[in-house]
């Protein structure tokens, strides 16, 4: 018999022909061959099984689940998913997961949404029919959540459902769909609850089959996204990288007149943030919902995680959500920061810098620069975390790990963050030999990329500023020419600059009940990219950068946390006298050191109007400093 009348027989009237016809493409579906699936799609085979996920004979429709979770199966499936969802396949998975009792059709309709939501286009037709579905039936009965019960939290060692992995699969990817899907996830009742029940149901767990296993990675990673940009989609306050800040103790002031400078009543009267959060706290009533993502104590089980879990996969999302909690300019913030150290997170975050693996490096290093804002924290921090900060960075004795570029400018911008304004962390650093690696990696060009240079040069300028520090670093060698290379900026240094938040993609599912492929997706409201938790930045590549200790925000990049002033770079002027420098050869000398000072006396550049002056001085061979 052919495929084309066995397809034609999936809608006979004769209830036994269906059943075995639907079991026979059940079967030729297993294989994962893409031309059979190409067949059966043509031949109408998916729209047949769609319509019989309804039929009221168990294994009919049981069979029928199954063809479409195969026929979603693996990349590249565009073309069957898309024939699923047109054919009204998502709706009826979602009935027949809401009125059936059998755990094993629960399993493949979970199964068959998880690898339909790997689908872009997918992500939010899955989100608005099956997320309420999917958390009543699936992740408050799994989890042991109970509204009427919420303090009473009992120590989880059994293992989690398959059936629940693949929920929270779903729910992984389709949390990486934008701002509006996170919202409507942390409005939708009992998820957040059951989410974060499950981890602090297995705090106290000695099993580390469940510690590690793909259930609990899920949910951490939907955790992660639901904390991304909260102060902004919850409290709809800006970032406050996206609004410029004053350095530490400075206010901007100019000539007679000061501007920004606030009253002392005005200094201590709270935002509306920290009113809403204060309200969320104080109340009679336990938090439950989105108010359970900023509570003061909300790290503290993500801190046994990071302990006892080794899932690569966990520990990176467990820590981008510590960085993510720590971002914002808010009182609630400065309460996770202070709630971190005494929880001893500071000392298990330190310990992670050591772990070969380049996505929970860098979540660690933002991690720490971000929970560096407490001063306490930074003392820490400096003290006992600089070591190995230091050996992150490329070079030195014996054959440390090679973090790649955006990890090591993540590594760097966390030592700017322990030096800045603070003499005794610069000391230290230099006793460490840390000045020497920064400095053989800005004057290393071709080996380090510009982001690299640039974050390095960045923290050399700021240890120069220390007049008291000058006479050790001559006394090693070092003279102020190698403390202010003449390329330091950072506008090109994107991959270290995000550290606000980041929001864990999903995994597309690669079998019925094995492992899935990671494909990580940072998500902004304006731009996004795509990563390791890939990424996708805007087309423009306009930025508001500084070269103290600076954000990068505007298009193209993160309106992101290092927490610091950002200023729009205003170099046309200069470009234009770089225009003339190539067309006309007259007087470079004078020129070409009347536009070094003139860039000199602002505090933010350019990184390609300085690879063009660059250029020029290699051209005439003056004035292009060479390093030993």
């Amino acid at each position: 018999m052919s495929l084309t009348e066995i397809v034609r027989k999936l809608a006979d009237k004769d209830h036994t022909v269906v059943a075995s016809m639907a079991a026979y493409v059940e079967r030729i579906t297993e294989s994962k061959d893409s031309r059979i699936m190409a067949d059966i799609r043509s031949l109408g085979g998916v729209p047949a099984a769609v319509d019989l996920l309804g039929h009221p004979i168990p294994d009919i429709h049981h069979s029928a689940a199954n063809i479409l979770w195969n026929i979603a199966y693996r990349q590249p499936n565009e073309d069957n998913n898309l024939a699923i969802k047109n054919a009204g396949g998502i709706p009826a998975v979602v009935r027949l997961l809401r009125s059936t009792s059998d755990e094993d059709i629960k399993e493949i309709c979970t199964g068959t949404l998880w690898n339909l939501s790997s689908d872009e286009r997918l992500k939010i037709p899955i989100l608005e029919d099956s997320m309420t579905v999917l958390v009543r039936t699936v992740l408050i009965p799994e989890s042991g959540w109970n509204r009427h019960r919420e303090n009473d939290v009992k120590t989880r060692n059994a293992p989690l459902s398959d059936t629940f992995t693949n929920a929270t699969g779903c729910l992984r990817n389709v949390s990486s769909a934008g701002s509006e899907a996170r919202k409507k996830m942390r409005e939708c009742e009992g998820l957040v609850d059951s989410l974060l029940y499950v981890i602090h149901s297995i705090s106290e767990s000695k099993s580390h089959d469940l510690l590690d296993s793909r259930a609990v990675e899920n949910t951490m990673c939907i955790i992660q996204n639901l904390s991304y940009h909260v102060s902004l989609e919850i409290f709809n306050r800006e970032a406050s990288a996206a609004t410029p800040r004053r350095k530490e103790n400075q206010d901007l002031s100019f000539g007679c007149f000061s501007f920004g400078k606030k009253s002392n009543r005005d200094r201590h009267k709270p935002s509306n943030e920290d009113l809403t959060a204060q309200e969320a706290r104080t109340r009679k009533e336990p938090p439950s919902g989105k108010s359970l993502l900023w509570q003061p104590d909300v790290c503290r089980p993500y801190f046994y995680l990071l302990t006892e879990c080794s899932n690569i996969e966990t520990l990176e999302a467990t820590a981008a959500t510590v960085q993510n909690l720590t971002a914002a300019d808010a009182k609630w913030t400065a309460d996770i920061r202070t709630s971190v150290r005494k929880a001893k997170g500071l000392p298990i975050l330190v310990e992670l810098l050591k772990v070969d693996n380049n996505g929970v490096v860098q979540s660690v290093s933002k991690a720490l620069h971000n929970l560096c804002f407490d001063p306490r924290n930074k003392e820490l921090v400096g003290k006992y975390g600089l070591r190995d900060l230091i050996m992150c960075l490329p070079g030195g004795a014996g054959k440390p790990i090679q973090h790649k570029p955006d990890v090591v400018v993540a590594v760097i911008h966390c030592i700017h963050r322990l030096v800045l304004h603070d003499i005794e962390n610069a000391r230290e650093l230099r006793n460490l030999n840390g000045v020497d690696k920064l400095i053989n990696m800005s004057a290393t060009w071709g080996k380090f990329s510009v982001a690299e240079i640039a974050a390095a040069s960045q923290v050399l300028i700021t240890l120069w500023s220390f007049k008291k520090l000058r006479p050790l670093f001559k006394k090693d060698g070092w003279n102020s020419k190698y403390f202010h290379p003449h390329v330091h900026s950072q506008s090109q240094a994107r991959p270290g600059i995000n550290v606000e938040d980041e929001c864990t993609k999903c995994n597309t599912c690669l079998s019925q009940k094995d492992s899935i492929e990671q494909e990580d997706v940072f998500e902004l409201p304006q731009y996004q990219r795509i990563s390791g938790v890939g990424r996708l930045t805007d087309d423009e590549d306009t930025c508001t950068v500084m070269t103290y200790d600076t954000t990068t925000t505007e298009t193209g990049l993160h309106d992101s946390e290092y927490y610091t002033e950002s200023v729009t770079t205003a170099t046309s002027v200069y470009a234009d006298e770089v225009h003339v420098l190539k067309h006309e050869n007259h007087d470079y000398k004078y020129q070409m050191r009347h536009l070094r000072k003139e860039l000199e006396k602002v505090s933010y550049h350019n990184v390609e109007l300085m690879q063009q002056v660059s250029d020029l001085e290699r051209r005439t061979n003056k004035y292009h400093v060479q390093y030993p």
